[in-house]
C-alpha cells in the first residue's frame, strides 16, 4: 500500500545538519595562546583544523612542535595550523602542543577532545488510514513529537546516562523547552512557513560535554485517494483509483481515505458532473449504478477540516448511463 501511496504523491522532504558533538579541555602554561578550532565543536570523524593565535610571541618566527596521543605530528617555523580527523565516540584525541619563541619563551598547550553524538528523532500525529505502512508525515498545524538519543561517553569509557544530562530545544531559532533530562517534547508545526526548523542542544551538568542537532522538516499537503471497496473483499487497497476508469459491474462502491490531515475530525463533500449525489454527502463512501445509455461522469470528492483541505477528480466511463 504504501508503494502505491508513494506513486500517487510527492512526499515531504527531511534535512539533517550535521551533528555538532564534542567534549574538551585545555591548559596552557608558559604564556598566551589560543587555539581556534574548526567547526567550534566537531563530532566524531569529522575533519578538523586547530589554528594556533597568540598575542604573546610572534608564532610565525617560532618553532612550533604539534603531538596527538604522544605522537609527533609536525614541526617547523610558524607551523601554527594542524589538520586531524576526530575518531569515533568517546575516542580521546590528546593535542600537545609547544611553542618556542626566537625571544626564549616556551609556552605549552594541552587540548583534549573526545567526541560526543545525538540523534533526533520525530514522529507527526498527522491522520493516516490505519493500514498505512510507516509514519505519517509532517502536517501543517499539526504536532510532532521530538526524542534527542545522545551518546555521550565520557573519558574513562563510560556511557553518561540520557537522564543526567541538560537539553535546550529550539523551534525555528526560538527556545520553546530546556531542563535537566527532558530528552523530549511535543511542539506545534507553524502552518504559515514553508518547513520547519527544529534544535536540541544537549550538555553535561558541568558543560564540558556538548552535542547538537538540527533537523529541517517540511510539512506535507493533505491527500485523498479513492479505492473500490465491497462486501465480500473489502476495501481493494492494492490499487488505487486514478484518473478514469471503465466500470463493468451494474454497480460499484468508491470509498475516500485521507491522508496526512492534522486531525480525525473531517467532513466528505460529493459531487457528480458538478452536482451533489442522491446519496449522504457526509460519508466516506459512495456508491455508482450502472442503468442503460453510455458515457461518462466526473466523480469529485472534497475532505475538509478547520484547516486543511484537500480534493480528487476520478473519470467513469461506462456503457451505460451512470445512476449515484
Amino acid at each position: 500500500m504504501k508503494n502505491l501511496l508513494h506513486k500517487s504523491i510527492i512526499i515531504s522532504l527531511l534535512v539533517l545538519s550535521p551533528v555538532i558533538s564534542f567534549a574538551m579541555t585545555e591548559t596552557t602554561t608558559g604564556g598566551q595562546l589560543s587555539a581556534e578550532i574548526s567547526p567550534t565543536d566537531p563530532g566524531p570523524f569529522t575533519d578538523t583544523s586547530v589554528n594556533l593565535v597568540s598575542y604573546d610571541v610572534d608564532l610565525s618566527h617560532s618553532n612550533i612542535i604539534w603531538t596527538i596521543n604522544g605522537q609527533k605530528q609536525k614541526e617547523g617555523i610558524g607551523a601554527n595550523n594542524l589538520q586531524l580527523t576526530t575518531g569515533p565516540v568517546g575516542k580521546k584525541i590528546l593535542i600537545n602542543i609547544e611553542v618556542l619563541s626566537q625571544d626564549g619563551k616556551d609556552i605549552t598547550k594541552e587540548i583534549s577532545m573526545i567526541p560526543e553524538d545525538v540523534d533526533l528523532l520525530w514522529q507527526s500525529n498527522g491522520y493516516v488510514p490505519p493500514f498505512y505502512e510507516g509514519k505519517s508525515e509532517v502536517v501543517a498545524g499539526g504536532d510532532v513529537k521530538l526524542l534527542a538519543l545522545p551518546n555521550f561517553v565520557s573519558e574513562d569509557g563510560s556511557k553518561i546516562d540520557a537522564s543526567k544530562l541538560i537539553y535546550n530545544w529550539r523551534t525555528n531559532g526560538e527556545i520553546v523547552s530546556s531542563g535537566y533530562g527532558q530528552s523530549f517534547i511535543t511542539t506545534s508545526v507553524d502552518e504559515s512557513l514553508p518547513q520547519d526548523t527544529f534544535a536540541v542542544d544537549v550538555s553535561s551538568t558541568d558543560d564540558i560535554m556538548r552535542a547538537s542537532k538540527i533537523i529541517n522538516l517540511r510539512p506535507h499537503l493533505p491527500v485523498v485517494l479513492l479505492y473500490e471497496t465491497n462486501p465480500l473483499s473489502g476495501t481493494i487497497f492494492q490499487k488505487s483509483l486514478l484518473n478514469s476508469i471503465q466500470m463493468n459491474a451494474a454497480e460499484m462502491t468508491v470509498i475516500a481515505e485521507p491522508y496526512f490531515f492534522n486531525t480525525k475530525d473531517l467532513g466528505y463533500l460529493w459531487s457528480v458532473n458538478n452536482e451533489p449525489p442522491s446519496a449522504d454527502l457526509n460519508s466516506k463512501q459512495l456508491t455508482v449504478r450502472q442503468p442503460s445509455g453510455s458515457g461518462e461522469s466526473l466523480l469529485n470528492i472534497l475532505i475538509n477540516s478547520a484547516s486543511q483541505s484537500a480534493q480528487m477528480n476520478l473519470i467513469i466511463k461506462f456503457g451505460r448511463t451512470a445512476n449515484f
